[in-house]
């Protein structure tokens, strides 16, 4: 978001993070479990759902396949959110609280007629379905509730599994390694298996949930990212030419540093005519994750499965809409503060978004003989406000709608009357993409693919780039907001060199690909 216009300001400024929310702020980097990696919503592409919309949210970073014994379960003391703002007052009207159980299986065997306790997470084979789980020793289960108006003190509704009835969900075993789950390619049936539908209140239409662990989606050339973005070119005459050309997009300058984790994914697939309200069309959504006020130590010369105690109010300590917000443009000591604050109350940091640090980062960097990559000089930012903070309009291009609500909000915003771009079509810097139309043409035609970020965001859409083109002012030098001149950089065709296609996900719900085994050998 336009709080994402900072996009890789903090490699610049040495912050620690870890890709796209990963680890961000000083206390989330001690809560993994709670910590929002990513927000993603956008209208359904697979074929046969055009009228859903999806909404997931990735949560627990870094997950290296291999990571025995417990491997990655969810905290049972947290509630993890996603929100909807469906009448522009940037306040939530519907929320998805999923809460988290654990249960130890205690699979003993005997050994020399002793029963032993199996200390491993599995005792033997898993799946191929959900009921085929007697092997399994630690079961994660949750509960669905919808609730309606304020998310603490709303209506509730403990949503069910439609074929059975049950309030209980269970979240599929990680992937410890193929022969846990019967050899390779098996594992996607069976986490596939666990996806369920439920029915919302007053809706004839179900939905779906499914949550568990995926590769994770997110893409960044890390290494030079963090180098001072170190993404420049040498020329054959010797000067320096920053970031790749478009065409070079694919070129394998540096790697995608998280295309070897995996991530935890809550995510629903939900009607739109039941999550729209009042004929207006646009939503705004965003994750979040909260822990008890109180946590205490537990004695544990007793066989206990939790080590802690928990008690209180609910305290939000992780918050989540458009990309690259918290870690690349929020104020290293205001980050813990944007995690616990709502999208009403963004007015407190709208100063980094009206007068961003990162464009001015970029030209320092580059700021040498031979590079010329100067920041915009449009104050305060409105290109970025409109982009990020109320919601974007831009006629005849494309056709995002602003929401009513006047208060700026950090949120995601989906134009659901936008039709979805088929699987295959997609162009992975969405509103973004530009092309020049040569001499005697006013401006650059934007070559948009309406349903992409900002306009939502879909696994396969480029935020980096994207973001990078934002915040250097595009939108102003292709003449929506100021003048050409305002922008000298804007046409730059930024980018970091790792890109990833819709073509590379799944083409149905819950689309993310399947996640890397514990016994990967590559």
């Amino acid at each position: 978001m336009a709080l994402a216009t900072g996009l890789m300001a903090t490699s610049a400024m040495g912050l620690v993070v870890h890709a796209s929310s990963h680890n961000e702020a000083p206390a989330i980097s001690q809560l993994r479990q709670v910590d929002g990696t990513d927000f993603y919503m956008f209208r359904s592409y697979e074929p046969g759902r055009e009228d859903y919309m999806t909404i997931m949210g990735n949560y627990y970073p870094l997950q290296q396949p291999y990571g025995a014994v417990v491997f990655f379960a969810m905290d049972e003391d947290a509630v993890y959110e996603l929100h909807l703002d469906n009448d522009g007052d940037n306040v939530e009207d519907l929320t998805f609280q999923f809460d988290f159980n654990i249960e130890l299986g205690g699979i003993t065997v005997d050994a020399g007629g002793q029963q032993t306790e199996v200390a491993l997470y599995s005792a033997g084979v898993i799946g191929p379905n959900r009921e085929d789980n007697a092997a399994l020793n630690l079961r994660e289960t949750y509960t669905l509730t919808l609730i309606e108006g304020d998310r603490r003190r709303g209506k509730k509704t403990v949503l069910r599994d439609r074929e059975t009835g049950s309030h209980i969900f269970q979240k599929p075993a990680d992937y410890v390694g193929t022969d846990t789950f019967g050899g390779p390619g098996n594992y996607e049936t069976y986490a596939r298996d666990h996806v369920y539908e439920f029915d919302m209140p007053d809706c004839d239409m179900p939905g779906k949930v499914f949550v568990g662990q995926r590769k994770d989606p997110f893409n960044v050339n890390l290494g030079q990212a963090f180098d001072l973005l170190n993404f420049q070119t040498l020329n054959e005459d010797g000067s320096v030419t920053p970031f790749l050309p478009v065409g070079e997009a694919n070129s394998d300058i540096g790697p995608d540093v998280t295309d070897d984790d995996n991530v935890t994914t809550l995510s629903v697939e939900l009607p739109i005519a039941c999550t729209t309200a009042d004929g207006d069309p646009v939503v705004g959504g965003w994750t979040t994750a909260s822990l008890p006020k109180a946590r205490l130590l537990r004695n544990l010369s007793e066989k206990r499965k939790d080590p802690d105690f928990e008690a209180g109010r609910l305290v939000q300590v992780s918050r989540l809409g458009s990309p690259l917000v918290n870690e690349l443009v929020i104020g290293l000591s205001d980050k813990d503060r944007f995690n616990n604050s709502e999208p009403k109350d963004d007015g407190q940091f709208a100063n980094y978004v009206t007068n961003p640090a990162f464009p001015e980062i970029i030209e320092s960097v580059f700021g040498g003989a031979g590079v010329v990559v100067p920041a915009p000089n449009l104050f305060p930012r409105t290109d970025l406000i409109a982009t990020f903070l109320t919601g974007l309009t831009v006629p005849n291009t494309f056709n995002t709608a602003p929401q009513s609500g006047t208060a700026l909000s950090e949120m995601m915003r989906l134009d659901t009357s936008v039709a979805a771009t088929p699987f295959g079509m997609q162009n992975p810097l969405g509103v973004l993409d530009f092309e020049d139309l040569g001499e005697g043409v006013e401006r650059p035609y934007l070559a948009a693919d309406p349903a992409g970020y900002p306009n939502g965001r879909r696994p396969g859409d480029d935020v980096i780039d994207i973001t990078l083109r934002a915040a250097m002012g595009t939108l102003i030098s292709v003449g929506f907001f100021g003048e050409a001149e305002d922008a000298p950089a804007g046409l730059v065709p930024f980018v970091d060199g790792a890109r990833r296609t819709s073509l590379e996900f799944l083409n149905e719900f819950p689309y993310f690909e399947t996640p890397l085994p514990g016994d990967r050998d590559d």
